[in-house]
């Protein structure tokens, strides 16, 4: 934040901010902990005595999570991604997998102890294509030659769900959360440049909007943290209604 600019007092009420000022702050920790305070921290006392299961290897995503005070596991799921993807409508298709990696935690993986069980699926889409992990250089660099100045799909999927003793899913949440991505105009020597590091080998799309490829990309329009796997807000709110439902109002 701007050092002219007046820290918020935690106990006021939630200032009006411009849309400028929210753009130059929003990458920073401070925004996440005071907008969402209100929503889910009252409920971190309790949830330390769960056992939350984050069903993803992703390292953006246990970050996330870390950094919201939320205790919890890593399992990566091994829910074989092989749905069809030619002539699939995306959303339909990332939903259908972050599912399936919920359903296969309960009915295949040896998970014990879960009561609270997060998974979580992203994808990029172009021009109608699916997009995921880029399996090689010439593919990425073919993917990139197609986003120069043009505009792509983040789409992440999350399912939150309280399980019981018997592994059974009490009651769940699923959300789509979507955001655009805006690429500059990409020389191909830029392009290469990009392709020729290990950044877009492990990420959907082939891009990390929080790395390096955050200087390909001139802007977006939605939330940040969907773009890096985690969509912060959808999450918290998603997770203090279910919260809320299953165990009662804090």
């Amino acid at each position: 934040p701007n050092p002219q600019s007046p820290i918020p007092n935690p106990q006021s009420p939630i200032p009006i901010i411009s849309h400028q000022t929210f753009n130059n702050i929003v990458k920073s920790k401070l925004i996440i902990i005071f907008f969402l305070e209100k929503m889910y921290t009252r409920w971190l006392p309790f949830l330390k005595n769960k056992n939350i299961i984050l069903g993803s290897g992703s390292p953006r995503r246990r970050e996330l999570l870390t950094e919201l005070g939320i205790n919890f596991k890593v399992v990566k799921s091994e829910f074989p991604e092989n749905l069809k993807k030619e002539g699939v409508d995306p959303k339909k298709y990332v939903e259908e997998t972050c599912l399936g990696k919920f359903n296969y935690f309960l009915s295949h993986q040896k998970v014990e102890n879960c009561d609270i069980l997060i998974t979580a699926d992203s994808i990029v889409e172009f021009k109608n294509k699916i997009l995921e992990k880029p399996k090689s250089k010439e593919e990425c660099k073919a993917w990139f030659k197609e986003y120069s100045g043009n505009k792509v799909i983040a789409y992440t999927y999350m399912v939150i769900g309280v399980i019981d003793k018997d592994r059974k899913c009490i009651s769940k949440r699923n959300f789509l959360t979507t955001t655009y991505v805006n690429f500059d105009t990409l020389s191909e020597e830029c392009i290469d440049d990009y392709i020729n590091t290990d950044e877009p080998y492990d990420k959907a799309g082939g891009f990390g909007i929080q790395a390096n490829a955050k200087s390909l990309i001139t802007g977006i329009e939605g939330d940040f943290y969907n773009v890096v796997g985690f969509p912060v807000n959808a999450f918290t709110k998603n997770l203090t209604s279910l919260l809320e439902e299953v165990y009662g109002k804090k």
